[in-house]
């Protein structure tokens, strides 16, 4: 049930966090231009990313059970979201002139079309109530709305919140244009491309760290700039010894699972993996393809040879799972995992002042010894010697994505947790497509255990028997 703002004002006044009105007008206008970078070709009417026929047979599994939106589609519920969320709520707080709401058509409607709570991802392929040009209108009045707001109030915790919300919303979309333009064999957007790296100590095997147990903090604190409600509240976790891989998996150590039966060994999978697997028959990573006994895998439109230090991306959690048993181990908790990225919870990331694989920065994954660094790597292992647990790549955790005792729902995204609780599973760490301002150690993304679009990977854990 929706929230009157007057109780949504109440709610949001007790959060810390303010940002400064120019960092968050950059903010917006950087969000902004990236989205329409990365739909330039559909704004432009060359291409049909919306139809439905585009998605169907360019994966084993019909494209609205993989999660996958029509583009046209999810580019109005990202206008939608900012007015319904953000602009509606910012002109309920202090009134902008010039601006009559709803901005487009009555709310009832278009939550009856936008709202992804609301419309199958089935229909999302046939009701469409706004053209690619109205829907750019739509998306520009809101954002020009924020823009103009904060030229005339000054931000405080509220509008911080709102606006964070809003633009983090878009970036997590700008995200799915990324891995469903891949999908649909598109030319990579114009705002960046592919050019290969060469790692610093070309690692064949994974290597374990050995990380003491003990007792931590988990969860986000009410005074970080921004947490979403399943992050909170933080409470006391124990945890036992145990080895963690130094790095994630690469293409190569992957490789040697493939041609050493992984697929095919019942053994390594859990019954719900096997079953899938079986049904779509599956027998490698959803983007990779052999042609005269060499791998390739596939980048938008071009097909690459694999790079052996490249990190194996685009994999489901059951690939995951089955990978980790059969070196030996398993995938790390949420807590483990999260434990060694705040080293012990004591910082908001592993390795503070360094810079990680964000931000489309490299348009692409890099190596899995490789923090770069403007036109150079760097070695920037945390201070456990565990390495880019944020950026890259996305990292599978064991876990089910449940609340934390003394969930309270948020008082403006009512849907942004709980309709997913208990069966998606666990990511950590974020990937390079995702923007330094979104990701931290304790940031928890979810997704089904059946997702290969999302820039997923593996990293591995080992029980230490006996225990320390």
């Amino acid at each position: 049930m929706e929230l009157s703002f007057s109780e949504i004002k109440k709610r949001l006044s007790k959060k810390k966090s303010n940002l400064p009105s120019k960092e968050l007008t950059n903010l917006i206008l950087s969000t902004k231009n990236l989205t329409l970078k990365l739909l330039d070709k559909l704004i432009d009417k060359t291409f049909t990313g919306f139809e439905r026929n585009d998605y169907l047979g360019k994966s084993k599994s019909n494209a609205p059970s993989a999660g996958l939106n029509p583009m046209l589609w999810e580019f109005g519920h990202i206008a939608f979201f900012y007015e319904y969320h953000v602009t509606r709520h910012l002109n309920k707080y202090k009134p902008l002139e010039g601006y009559t709401f709803p901005l487009y058509k009555d709310y009832d409607i278009m939550k009856s079309v936008y709202d992804s709570f609301l419309i199958p991802r089935e229909s999302r392929f046939h009701e469409q109530l706004m053209n690619i040009k109205e829907v750019t209108e739509y998306y520009l009045k809101n954002i020009n709305f924020c823009i103009e707001w904060f030229k005339t109030y000054n931000s405080d915790c509220i509008s911080t919140y709102l606006i964070l919300l809003g633009t983090l919303h878009n970036e997590m979309h700008n995200e799915s244009f990324i891995f469903t333009r891949q999908l649909l064999s598109l030319p990579g957007p114009k705002c960046f491309t592919y050019n290969k790296t060469k790692g610093i100590n070309q690692i064949t095997k994974l290597e374990y760290v050995t990380i003491k147990g003990g007792t931590f903090i988990q969860g986000a604190s009410k005074t970080d700039l921004i947490s979403f409600d399943n992050e909170l509240p933080q409470f006391l976790n124990e945890l036992r010894s145990f080895k963690i891989s130094q790095t994630c998996v690469s293409q190569k150590m992957y490789k040697e699972f493939i041609e050493n039966g992984g697929y095919a060994c019942r053994l390594l999978w859990c019954n719900e993996g096997w079953r899938w697997k079986e049904k779509q028959n599956i027998t490698h990573p959803i983007y990779w393809f052999k042609k005269e006994d060499k791998w390739y895998r596939k980048y938008f439109d071009t097909l690459i040879e694999l790079e052996d230090d490249y990190p194996v991306v685009n994999i489901s959690w059951y690939e995951a799972k089955a990978y980790s048993k059969w070196v030996g181990g398993r995938l790390p908790t949420e807590a483990e995992w999260e434990y060694v990225a705040t080293n012990n919870g004591k910082t908001f990331s592993p390795a503070l002042n360094s810079k990680y694989n964000l931000d489309y920065q490299n348009g692409d994954v890099v190596p899995i010894d490789l923090y770069p660094e403007g036109d150079t790597g760097h070695f920037h292992p945390n201070s456990r010697g565990v390495i880019q647990m944020i950026g890259n790549v996305w990292e599978w955790c064991e876990d089910s994505f449940y609340p934390y005792d003394g969930f309270i729902i948020d008082p403006v995204y009512r849907e942004f947790s709980y309709p997913f609780f208990g069966y998606k599973k666990i990511l950590r760490g974020g990937s390079w497509t995702v923007p330094n301002i979104l990701i931290h150690s304790r940031y928890r993304n979810a997704q089904a255990p059946d997702c290969q679009y999302q820039y997923t990977g593996i990293r591995v854990v080992k029980e230490i028997n006996p225990p320390i």
